[in-house]
C-alpha cells in the first residue's frame, strides 16, 4: 500500500484486462489523440475534459479537415477570397 492508502500495482499487472484480444467493440467515434495526421480533426462533441471525438474523415490534401468541413472552414468571403472563420 502506498502512503494514500492505494494498493499499488506492478506494470505488467495485466487483471482488469479482457482476455480476448481479438474481440474489440466496433466505435465510430474517433477521439483526437487518434487521429494523426490523416483524419480529419473536426470536434463533434466532447466526452469529458480533455477528450474530443472527431469527425475521423480521412483529410483532403493540404488540409487539416476532410471536404465537408474544409468548406465551412475555408469559405470565400464578399470579394473572392478565402479567409478562415
Amino acid at each position: 500500500m502506498t502512503s494514500r492508502g492505494r494498493t499499488r500495482r506492478s506494470r505488467t499487472d495485466r487483471s482488469d484486462m479482457p482476455k480476448d484480444f481479438s474481440h474489440t467493440e466496433v466505435d465510430d467515434q474517433v477521439l483526437l489523440s487518434d487521429a494523426g495526421t490523416a483524419r480529419c480533426r473536426w470536434i463533434v462533441s466532447r466526452r469529458r475534459f480533455g477528450q474530443f471525438v472527431i469527425c475521423g474523415e480521412r483529410v483532403r490534401p493540404g488540409s487539416s479537415y476532410c471536404d465537408d468541413h474544409h468548406t465551412r472552414v475555408w469559405r470565400p468571403t464578399h470579394d473572392g477570397r478565402r479567409k478562415a472563420t
